[in-house]
């Protein structure tokens, strides 16, 4: 789940622009209603809702934000991965573990002590 904000989602999943803003709409409204009926099985504390920050797209302290507390609100385990750029035109569009991992803290986020903030790319984002 890229994100929760519908415009932000459909810039994420719709970049070409084949997709309608009405089809788009349809889609995320069922991943939401999906996600809803999830969280009213008694089973949301097994799902882990993941999403792939995109420097400019869904890095904002208002998309984490937003994110989390969708996840809150429905129980869920939010999870956060980073982007791994198939081309180097790509690059700038990764957002590092510590830049990640400040952001969250800025939004009042805290963090266990045994959790790295180093971007070894062979270390689990917890």
């Amino acid at each position: 789940m890229h994100s929760v904000n519908f415009n932000t989602w459909n810039k994420i999943t719709n970049s070409s622009g084949i997709f309608s803003e009405e089809i788009q709409k349809e889609k995320f409204q069922k991943i939401m209603d999906n996600l809803e009926y999830l969280s009213k099985q008694n089973i949301s504390e097994k799902i882990f809702i993941k999403s792939v920050i995109i420097r400019g797209v869904n890095d904002s302290e208002k998309e984490l934000k937003s994110f989390l507390e969708f996840c809150k609100k429905m129980n869920f385990h939010p999870k956060f991965l980073q982007f791994d750029p198939q081309y180097p035109s790509q690059k700038n569009l990764q957002v590092k573990r510590a830049e990640l991992f400040n952001n969250l803290k800025n939004i009042g986020v805290t963090f266990e002590k045994n959790v790295p903030f180093h971007n070894d790319p062979n270390t689990y984002i917890p």
